[in-house]
């Protein structure tokens, strides 16, 4: 049971690129054998555990691009923030 709990509350955006790196060889296997298909043949718990980490990986992917331009937001809406308080000032 904490296996399944570690599952649904695991910290995807904590994933360290080392943690990456290990599961990089796993996903460029990803069409020949490395895939849900070939791990449903094995059991449905390694077809779905497969396709979590697939979609870990693909967030950690995906979230490497997308964080700097949330910080980026951040920065520009509290820029945006400021200026309009020095408009209704004036």
């Amino acid at each position: 049971m904490n296996f399944m709990k570690n599952l649904v509350n695991f910290e995807k955006d904590q994933i360290s690129e080392e943690t990456i790196e290990i599961l990089e060889p796993y996903m460029a296997q990803k069409e020949d054998w490395f895939t849900e298909s070939a791990g449903q043949q094995v059991s449905k718990a390694a077809a779905g555990i497969m396709g979590w980490s697939f979609a870990i990986y693909e967030y950690h992917e995906k979230s490497k691009i997308v964080k700097p331009k949330q910080a980026f937001l951040l920065v520009q809406e509290g820029k945006l923030k400021v200026a309009n308080a020095e408009l209704e000032k004036s």
